[in-house]
């Protein structure tokens, strides 16, 4: 049977002896009660294992010692010292406890013979004073610990939080996430109830919020003291207060008063000097206070917050740029018509985009070829990739290979440096060859083995350079007839020419002309008044034969809406080569149509009669002095022909 001794705490001197299983506790069923208020209701349990006696701790509130090492189970030996709570006992000691007359109390070491107990033969003295200090030694070790565990708790919490801060402000590039994330943080990482960031109008005269978190709900309203976040913005310092409901500086505030607030930190987020907002969090629970160390990471948190928001804004400002650039590059590059012609050559251009095959554009010169090329490219996979374009015209012979391929540095006089050719640049992206014509022979074979290979070497170079390129040609030639008259390689031409794509000109999709204008009209108008033609200037447009295609026309009406002060363009308003040639080609169309000399004749005299008043805006006197008729005779005309004035 073995034995238990209290040495240290209430009921020092009592034994008690276990023989079979028992517990250990306050309360009263346990097998041994102890009287001690930091010993749990069932401490801990004795275990007898096949006549070997273990100890079990059951789940307390403030742990197991044994020998002053903190367990939760262990096999007991004699001498063994067990601490629950503040009670101290002694398994089977090798001593007994005999009562003193003084108030130190011994314990007696005696034989452990039943006739050494009987005559109280002394063979040994232990101060208990020496027990007690050593327990309580073990006590604060075990007390140390824990609390260092504790802190190496909290430490790594705040680590974690401080992560999450610096990876959401270097990696969050949009603005209500990224300040939504940092209020998050900060709340987790200080304990906060309440968080949220409150930015300066563009005018710097208020605060606006910018995002509001709680700790344990969704809210996106907050009421806050406008002193403290005032008093922020003036100074541009940070604020702690400890106890707000005794805080000078805020008594006066009634929000801190409704919202029972305890604790507030508030630091200002400025980047390059500039205020632009504040963080802010608060709590009510009076046990977790802000100390001086919360208010110094929160300053740390919002330098990093500010310097982030100031780097989403960029991002923000240079995203919409990007997008007003790129729709106005597709409304530069838009192809506009809704002739027959232009729709297959859109119904192309949509097919030959879903694949990498090199395409060949035909036409006239204005007519729109690397407006074809673009829409390619912006509709292929490769649309967030560099398109190149090469005028192959405006390059000598002997520099376009180095253009094209790039040179090493020292490959010839003034090669004084590396550069990396078109190809390398355009690589992933599109590669626009306009002119192709004009290439001579030595390149055209050059080009050849790149678009068979898709390597190629730098002049002066060794190195052979692999890249991905889309291939796009164009050319106002006719490159078959140049093929037999052996001025460009049939290899070459067959390799650009897989999906050949050809853009007719504009005299032959008239049709389209009348929907240029409007577009070029809208489109290069001055302000919101909107501009129109008027039915004989469209006449002339119509009728012109426009040899520089959409080139000239797009000029034309760029000139007209510069130079027209009134909101309607005229036939005065036009060049003068188009009035008189559409004048031209009014006649060729009335003889086309076969009509006899008499109506030809009244037909162009009508018109003129109607340039005249509208060059004269309705004065007959004007009128007529341009006709150099009489006014009588221009109220004949006007009468017969049926004009109004």
């Amino acid at each position: 049977m073995a034995r238990l001794a209290i040495v240290q705490g209430p009921g020092k001197g009592s034994y008690f002896e276990i023989e079979h299983d028992a517990t250990i506790g306050r309360s009263r069923s346990c097998s041994i009660q102890v009287d001690d208020k930091n010993v749990s209701r069932t401490h801990a349990k004795f275990e007898n294992r096949s006549g070997v006696m273990y100890m079990r701790d059951a789940g307390s509130r403030n742990g197991l010692l044994v020998n002053g090492q903190t367990c939760t189970e262990k096999k007991l030996e004699s001498g063994d010292r067990l601490q629950l709570g503040s009670t101290v006992f002694v398994y089977e000691p090798d001593f007994e406890i005999f009562p003193g007359e003084d108030s130190g109390g011994v314990i007696l070491v005696a034989g452990e013979s039943e006739e050494g107990r009987t005559s109280g033969e002394v063979t040994a003295m232990l101060d208990v004073e020496a027990i007690i200090r050593e327990t309580e030694k073990a006590a604060e070790t075990a007390r140390v610990r824990k609390e260092n565990t504790s802190e190496s708790a909290e430490a790594s919490r705040r680590l974690r939080a401080i992560y999450e801060i610096t990876r959401a402000t270097t990696t969050v590039l949009d603005e209500p996430v990224l300040l939504g994330r940092i209020v998050e943080v900060v709340i987790e990482l200080l304990k906060a109830e309440r968080g949220a960031i409150f930015l300066c109008t563009e005018d710097g005269s208020g605060l606006h919020p910018g995002a509001v978190r709680y700790r344990d709900r969704r809210g996106s309203d907050i009421t806050v003291s406008k002193s403290v976040l005032e008093q922020v913005v003036k100074d541009r310092r940070a604020v702690l207060t400890g106890d707000a409901s005794t805080d000078t500086r805020f008594m006066s505030s009634r929000s801190i008063r409704l919202d029972r607030v305890k604790s507030i930190l508030c630091a200002p987020l400025i980047s390059r000097e500039r205020m632009m907002g504040v963080l802010y969090v608060d709590t009510q629970n009076q046990m977790n206070c802000f100390t001086e160390e919360d208010l110094a990471l929160l300053v740390n948190v919002s330098g990093q917050g500010a310097v982030a928001l100031e780097n989403a804004r960029q991002y923000g400002a240079a995203r919409d740029e990007a997008n007003v650039l790129r729709k106005r590059v597709q409304e530069e590059m838009a192809i506009i018509g809704e002739s027959p012609a232009i729709r297959d050559v859109l119904r192309r251009v949509e097919k030959v985009a879903d694949s990498d095959a090199t395409a060949l554009v035909t036409g006239e010169t204005g007519t729109g070829k690397e407006m074809v090329a673009h829409a390619i490219h912006l509709a292929s996979r490769r649309r967030a990739r560099p398109f190149i374009p090469v005028d192959c015209t405006a390059i000598s012979e002997h520099l376009l290979e180095s253009e094209l391929f790039g040179h090493e540095k020292g490959a010839f006089t003034g090669a004084d440096r590396l550069k990396p050719g078109k190809f390398e640049l355009a690589d992933h992206g599109t590669l626009f060859l306009d002119e192709i014509g004009d290439m001579d022979s030595g390149t055209q074979q050059k080009l050849l083995r790149v678009l068979e290979e898709r390597t190629f070497t730098r002049v002066g170079g060794v190195k052979l350079i692999k890249v991905d390129v889309r291939i796009i040609a164009a050319t106002n030639r006719n490159l078959e007839e140049m093929v037999s008259q052996g001025k460009f390689r049939e290899d070459l031409y067959y390799r650009l020419a897989v999906v050949p794509i050809h853009l007719p000109p504009l005299r032959d999709r008239r049709m389209d002309i009348g929907v240029l204008v409007h577009h070029f009209l809208k489109r290069f108008q001055r302000n919101s008044q909107p501009m129109k033609v008027a039915e004989e200037a469209m006449k002339v447009l119509l009728n012109y034969a426009w040899p520089g295609n959409v080139r000239e026309i797009r000029n034309v009406i760029e000139r007209a809406t510069v130079l027209c002060e009134k909101p309607i363009i005229e036939v005065e308003d036009l060049p003068p080569k188009i009035v008189g040639t559409g004048m031209a080609a009014e006649v060729t169309n009335f003889i086309d149509k076969d009509l006899p000399l008499s109506e030809i004749v009244s037909e162009v005299e009508r018109t003129c009669i109607q340039r005249a008043i509208a060059k004269s805006k309705g004065k007959k006197i004007e009128a007529a002095r341009i006709l150099q008729i009489s006014r009588p005779t221009l109220d004949k005309k006007l009468k017969d022909y049926g004009i109004e004035v």
